[in-house]
């Protein structure tokens, strides 16, 4: 029965576990056919994939900062547009609201 690794960290501790081993019994696997060229181009492949999978976390967090930062501005320049959208609707006839972009009714 085999098992079902559905995450990448499920896979990067198989993959790891099985470099262990292959390491623990070179000798019988290079018999087998795991030629040292074989388990080097794994090894660096996994490097890969942490160092990969380290970027991605890192620009996870960025995005979410980044968020953030983006909902914060945002919110200041609504202040800043309802603001002015109060003065017109107030100080101009309601024929050139249209003008501002404003479709409001009253």
């Amino acid at each position: 029965m085999s098992q079902k690794l559905s995450s990448n960290p499920e896979r990067l501790e198989a993959v790891r576990l099985m470099l262990e081993g292959i390491t623990k019994h070179k000798d019988e696997l290079i018999a087998a056919g795991i030629s040292d060229e074989f388990f080097q181009k794994m090894t660096e492949q996994k490097l890969l994939v942490e160092k990969t999978e380290a970027d991605q976390e890192r620009l996870k967090s960025e995005k979410k900062l980044c968020t953030e930062l983006l909902n914060q501005e945002m919110k200041q320049l609504m202040k800043f547009y309802k603001r002015v959208r109060r003065i017109i609707k107030n100080d101009v006839p309601q024929a050139g609201w249209l003008e501002y972009g404003i479709t409001a009714k009253r």
